[in-house]
């Protein structure tokens, strides 16, 4: 089986006050979010990591030269059914122990009909 993961990052707050030059910035994480969605059979699982870093490069302007780089602890997944997060982290999947972080670096940055800032990788 399986499992396709999509990374969605919902910036739109604090993009509102991104000035118009290309810069590093951290995450503000009472207007960001790390989420995925796990597509298994006839239903989709969605969840979120609630202890991340993040960093982004960002130029308003140019958005698709941009770049997103987030690390999450594996240990810290929340998809509102305990049993659930409780399974992920096992070895089963994150193998949260032996692996206690997860890395990302996206590798395009669009923008969204709703103007958000998305970075899809599976």
């Amino acid at each position: 089986m399986t499992y396709r993961i999509m990374l969605i990052v919902v910036m739109m707050a604090f993009l509102s006050h991104i000035p118009v030059f290309a810069q590093p910035w951290q995450a503000d994480k009472d207007h960001t979010g790390i989420g995925f969605e796990i597509n298994h059979i006839l239903t989709t699982v969605s969840g979120t990591f609630t202890d991340y870093d993040a960093e982004l490069f960002f130029d308003p302007e140019q958005p698709e030269k941009g770049k997103f780089n987030f690390t999450v602890r594996a240990k810290r997944v929340d998809t509102n059914i305990e049993k659930r997060d409780v399974l992920l982290v096992s070895k089963d999947f994150f193998y949260a122990d032996t692996y206690p972080e997860i890395k990302f670096a996206s590798r395009r940055i669009t923008k969204s009909p709703t103007h958000d800032m998305r970075s899809k990788d599976c």
